[in-house]
């Protein structure tokens, strides 16, 4: 069932975020838990706890065109987990390793998966 307000839907037949611009988060990396991303989520991920880094986690069975953002502080080693789909053609999680660093990824189908842009 879709969910609409004011008339436009906002969430299809199949749970994904539509007509919906980019969800802004912040994730801090004392958290005990990790993040789980949805489409068009835009994360912010700080330095709370002396330079380590925390595990975002990717959208659950991504169709083409999704789209998040992993936005990284003064900090290394923040983990992006593949939650079953490709990353760059690779069933690999990612780990971003440099500071300072923005990484936007972009869904393209199953062999590729998931295509830093």
């Amino acid at each position: 069932m879709a969910l609409k307000i004011n008339g436009t839907s906002v969430i299809d037949d199949n749970k994904n975020l539509v007509n919906v611009g980019r969800i802004y988060t912040t994730v801090t990396n004392n958290q005990t838990t990790n993040k789980l991303l949805v489409n068009r989520e835009f994360v912010s991920v700080t330095d709370d706890n002396g330079g380590s880094g925390v595990t975002i986690t990717l959208p659950a069975s991504p169709v083409a065109g999704n789209e998040v953002a992993i936005q990284v502080g003064n900090f290394k080693n923040t983990v992006i987990g593949r939650n079953g789909s490709n990353i760059m053609s690779l069933a690999e999680n990612l780990t971003i390793d440099r500071a300072n660093i923005t990484v936007n990824l972009f869904y393209t189908d199953n062999t590729r998966g998931w295509r830093i842009v």
